[in-house]
């Protein structure tokens, strides 16, 4: 209806067009602004003038209207120069206002409608509240849109630009609900920028370059890519990032006065992006930029989808108050400072901080039975950040603070991942069961278990170090501890119900110590403090050193005890209830006063030694100081309450074993083993290992040996204390049976014959091309020109295999330097496997090697390891890879040299190509070429031989490895001759119609046997290949000559000619038939007379 009454207007002012006195129209005609011709009635339009524009009007000077209304299909462009078109009242637009040449700028100072194309250089709305309605879906099309004084603009529609700069120089902008305000800047940079946007639920599509500086977006959902280009961009309310939001230019900070909730993207863009928050934040996207900092007041809240990560640089709380995780969270290489503020988990959450080096301090966790992943991180904070814990706890990182506090109930678990580190100043478990499920590492950290129960399900190694820092009051359980202890680190009031291992220096600063499972010392026991007791309730094995330390130590030993290293304290008591056994490994012996209990009471004391009374040892109390090889032997003392329990001293088991085992055998091999093992104890146990799998429990077994091969034999005793294993490497050989086998062509005399080998089942050595350097192409330094020069790396080693510090080998200019290198070049290009490095001093420094690509000119890596100190002796440091794709004619050497003490030598380098494998040396050929107990070759592979003689010959290959299993086989080989006439064909006659038959034969020598072809007075006889020749019926065309050819592979021989002659067979006449009376006489004659033959009458 709208439509129908405008259009019924615009007829009637057509019409009659006094109707309406204000308005002016333009003629439809068109033309410039400032001519009467444009204009209906001939009167330019002024400042208070209502304009309609129906036609083409060019704006061609700065002009002037009340309102303006352009319709269908009414344009207005800009003429000539720039120019300003001022409307005073509203502009209605239905058709098309554009600027075709130079700039039209529209200044209005009332209401906007479009709902036709809109493309003028810029519209600046002047003073005033102004309202905009962009019908139809419409778009300004300008390049710039500006709010130019007072006043609020209120839209009506949905508002889009596109190519269009916006400016509102501080004014409002208010949306409807749910409104769109879309600005794209057609690939160009465009700017929104000083405006103020607000209305309940706006969306914000900005797209194609939009940067925003200096604006506030209220309650708004962020589409598109909102750019930050300035640093009082603020978005308010709560705002809902469906998009992505990031920095440009240089960096700046975006204020967030509300709560953000992120679908998109957050990033730092062209540089840093730095988010100021002070409401709440959830996160279901990404979010990388720079550095969040939550600057609320009060209490904010932080909630993560599942599985999304936060990932920026930093997270920092600003104002104290407390941040509370709602979800699981997952920070990622994110630096965290709270600031001292309270951080309150979800209860049962998992939260993750994940970063190599990142820290997270100054923090007040409160966990809610919450799960702390920190892989990487640092916990640290300069005064005292207490970590409380109420769920299980990962540690992937270094927690450098004040303290941490494991206080769930009833049960806990601990991980700490490889290489993350405790810091803290004090770990202290609370929860009543604390089970660790990795090895942890502490380090100056006073960590207190409170008497509660520390569970071990698995191998344990517990660090930590420091002058006063501990490991106290725990009652541990499980199955292996390992303490590595340094700095004077100590361990008090202690219950262990497990095996312990020390390492390091372990120091005892109680007597409240007791060790219920075995205790091994690899490193230093000491006392700490006031003098003290341990409790060694099983068998004590010391490896490394038992010492004093600071005041007196003392053992009660209930166990045995194995010596293998230093022990020299205050006292031993040795006090078992059942017998003891005292074991000096290597004879070792315990400085250290040892008081051997026997446990009796009464009177009558008399200790003995192998049953031989002891002179004046006649107290309840043996003393032995210090226990050495000379006390070996059992002791035991009587009183008149009896006997005591046995004590007895003696060395280690020396396990060893003989066999039978020949050099090499074959398979089945049978060997019997005998046990050898030396032992102050007797043996009560025996575990043989065969190598091939089986096994054996008696103490002088027999087995066999079934299939080849090099057999480790293992023997392991136990005399019911201790154990001991002895291995000899390849102790037992049964040598692999050959399979012989080869194949060859059967030849003629004269001819070469070739045996090709097939064998299998041989002893089999790599095949080898080595090369040495010849060629020095540069290097990073050298001890000298010549002695120790790096030219002494060319040809083949001459120093190796002494270990000398040689001038015949390459030295660097100083020891334990930089990374040093050499490059050297090579004869012969060709793909290689390996590169053998001879080092002759100090070897272990090598850490890469290159080869020279010869297509790209790149050096490409072709090993690469860490340098590490090897054996003090000579060695060929073979470096295998897979086999190159180029041929190598250039390598590249480079030393991490600092890895090593004085100075690493190289004799030579040596490139290797795997050629492939040939039979070794322990594989033995006999090739018998005529069977006739002669050897004629011992070649291994193929061999060649030429017959002297033609005829059939048995040919033999024996093979024997390892001088014990051999295998045989014989083949029939011919030499053979061609073929040679003995009988050819004869001449013949025969009458037509008539057999005619030739007959020959030739003989040959050898396997190859003889063919035959005929050739008669036609040529060849297709098909005639038989040895005799049967024409059969002859007649006059077969008559001619003929002969034969008989052919193998080695030659021919053709026969002599033989003529086959065809006569005809004649014709008998008599005359006609006539009759005659008796005794008449009649004449008969042969009327044909022509033949050959004899007459028979009859």
């Amino acid at each position: 209806m709208k439509k129908f009454v405008t259009l019924f207007l615009i007829i009637g002012s057509l019409v009659s067009p006094q109707l309406v006195n204000a308005q002016i129209y333009s003629d439809l005609g068109g033309g410039n602004w400032n001519q009467p011709t444009t204009w209906i009635g001939g009167t330019v339009p002024t400042a208070g003038d209502d304009v309609i524009i129906q036609s083409y009007v060019h704006v061609n000077v700065h002009s002037s209207c009340n309102k303006l209304t352009v319709l269908t299909p009414g344009k207005l462009d800009n003429s000539g120069s720039s120019h300003n078109l001022t409307i005073y009242g509203n502009l209605e637009n239905y058709g098309i206002i554009t600027s075709t040449v130079n700039l039209l700028n529209c200044h209005i100072y009332g209401n906007l409608i479009n709902n036709g194309s809109f493309s003028a250089y810029s519209i600046k709305l002047q003073e005033g509240d102004q309202y905009i309605t962009l019908s139809g879906g419409q778009t300004f099309y300008c390049q710039l849109f500006e709010k130019h004084t007072s006043g609020t603009v209120y839209a009506n529609t949905d508002l889009r630009f596109y190519g269009t700069s916006v400016d509102f120089n501080g004014h409002t902008l208010v949306m409807p609900d749910n409104g769109l305000f879309s600005v794209d800047a057609g690939g160009v940079n465009k700017t929104v920028r000083e405006i103020i946007v607000w209305g309940p639920n706006t969306t914000i599509m900005f797209v194609n370059g939009i940067n925003v500086h200096t604006s506030t977006f209220e309650n708004s959902t962020i589409e598109g890519d909102f750019k930050v280009s300035g640093y009082n961009t603020f978005l308010t309310g709560t705002t809902d990032v469906q998009g992505i939001i990031e920095n440009y230019g240089s960096s700046h900070t975006l204020y967030i006065n509300g709560n953000i909730i992120n679908n998109g993207e957050i990033r730092n863009g062209t540089n840093n992006l730095t988010t100021d928050i002070t409401g709440d934040i959830v996160n279901n996207g990404i979010w990388s930029n720079y550095k969040i900092s939550l600057t609320g007041a009060g209490a904010q809240n932080m909630t993560c989808m599942d599985g999304v990560v936060f990932s920026g640089n930093y997270l920092d709380r600003q104002n104290g108050s407390d941040v509370f995780f709602l979800s699981d969270m997952y920070f990622q290489n994110v630096e965290v400072d709270f600031n001292y503020s309270e951080v309150i988990f979800n209860e049962g959450s998992y939260v993750s901080f994940m970063g190599i080096g990142k820290y997270f301090r100054d923090a007040v966790i409160t966990g809610n039975n919450a799960i702390l992943s920190a892989r990487g991180m640092r916990f640290q904070n300069t005064t005292a950040l207490t970590l409380n814990v109420s769920g299980d706890f990962w540690n992937y990182g270094q927690m450098d603070i004040y303290r941490t506090v494991l206080d769930g109930s009833p049960t806990q678990h601990l991980w700490f991942a490889p290489g993350s580190i405790c810091k803290a100043q004090m770990f202290d478990v609370n929860c009543e069961n604390l089970v660790v499920e990795t090895d942890l590492e502490f380090e100056n950290t006073k960590v207190d278990i409170h008497n509660n129960q520390m569970v071990l399900p698995n191998e344990t190694t517990i660090k930590n170090s420091g002058y006063n820092y501990y490991l106290k009051r725990v009652n541990c359980s499980g199955e292996t501890l390992t303490l590595d202890f340094s700095d004077d680190a100590y361990i008090s009031d202690i219950n262990f119900d497990c095996k312990v291992i020390t390492k390091g220096k372990v120091l005892f600063n109680s007597s409240n110590i007791v060790f219920n499972q075995d205790f091994v010392n690899h490193g230093t026991l000491g006392n700490s403090g006031s003098s003290h007791s341990i409790y060694l309730n099983a068998d004590f094995y010391n490896y490394g050193v038992v010492m004093n330390n600071y005041n007196t130590l003392t053992i009660y030993s209930y166990g045995d005890i194995f010596n293998n290293g230093d022990w020299d304290i205050y006292r031993n008591n040795i006090t078992g209830v059942d017998g003891q056994n005292i074991r000096l490994f290597d004879d070792q012996a315990i400085n250290t006063p040892s008081y051997l209990h026997s446990n009796l009471g009464g009177n009558g004391f008399q200790w003995h030694l192998d049953d031989v009374p002891i002179p004046g040892a006649n107290a309840s109390t043996l003393i032995l100081d210090p226990v050495s090889d000379a006390d070996y032997g059992l002791y035991y003392c009587t009183s008149s309450e009896g006997q005591s329990r046995d004590i007895t001293i003696n060395s280690r088991i020396e396990p060893d074993f003989t066999s039978d085992a020949p050099a090499v055998g074959s398979a089945p091999l049978i060997v019997n083993f005998t046990d050898g093992t030396g032992s102050g104890f007797p043996i009560v146990s025996w575990f043989w290992e065969f190598g091939d799998g089986e096994t054996s429990n008696g103490q002088n077994p027999a087995h066999e040996y079934s299939s080849p091969g090099h057999f480790d034999i293992s023997l392991t005793v136990s005399d019911g204390y201790t154990t001991a294993t002895i291995t000899k490497p390849d102790h037992v050989f049964v040598c692999q049976t050959p399979e012989a086998g080869f194949s060859f062509e059967d030849v003629c005399l004269n001819e070469e014959s070739t045996f090709i080998d097939e064998s299998y089942n041989l002893n089999m050595d790599d095949s080898l091309k080595i090369r040495y350097a010849t060629g020095l192409i540069d290097f990073s330094s050298e001890w000298g020109p010549v002695n120790w020069g790096a030219i002494q790396t060319l040809g083949e080693p001459d120093v190796y295999p002494v270990y000398a510090d040689s001038n015949r080998a390459w030295a660097t200019l100083t020891p334990n330097g930089p990374h040093e290198w050499i490059e050297l070049s090579y004869d012969d290009p060709s793909r290689i496997s390996a590169v053998w490095i001879y080092e002759n001093l100090k070897p272990g420094s090598v850490d890469t090697v290159y080869a020279k690509n010869p297509s790209t000119g790149l050096w490409e890596i072709l090993w690469s390891g860490t340098a590490t100190p090897a054996p003090l002796e000579a060695r060929i440091f073979k470096v295998g890879f897979p086999e190159t794709t180029f041929p190598v004619s250039e390598i590249r050497i480079a030393m991490n040299t600092g890895a090593i003490s004085y100075w690493s030598e190289i004799d030579a380098v040596a490139l290797v190509t795997f050629v492939g494998e040939f039979p070794s040396d322990e594989t033995a050929y006999e090739w018998d070429l005529n069977n006739d107990g002669h050897v004629d070759f011992t070649t291994k592979g193929d061999v060649s031989f030429t017959y002297p003689d033609p005829g059939v010959y048995e040919v033999k290959l024996r093979i024997v490895n390892n001088g014990v299993c051999e295998n045989e086989i014989i083949k029939t080989h011919s030499v053979n001759t061609g073929p040679e006439f003995i009988l050819g064909p004869q001449d013949i006659t025969v009458c037509s119609g008539h057999v005619a038959m030739f007959t020959s034969e030739a003989t040959m020598t050898g396997t190859f046997g003889v063919n035959y072809q005929w050739y008669g007075p036609t040529g060849i006889l297709y098909g005639e290949t038989l040895q005799d020749l049967k024409i059969d019926p002859a007649t006059a065309a077969n008559a001619g000559e003929y002969f034969v050819v008989a052919y193998n592979s080695c030659g021919s021989d053709i026969s002599q000619t033989a003529v086959l002659t065809i006569q005809e067979n004649p014709t008998a006449f008599a005359g006609d038939d006539a009759t005659i009376c008796e005794d008449e006489v009649h004449g008969l004659y042969d009327a044909e007379a022509d033949h050959y033959g004899s007459l028979f009458w009859e």
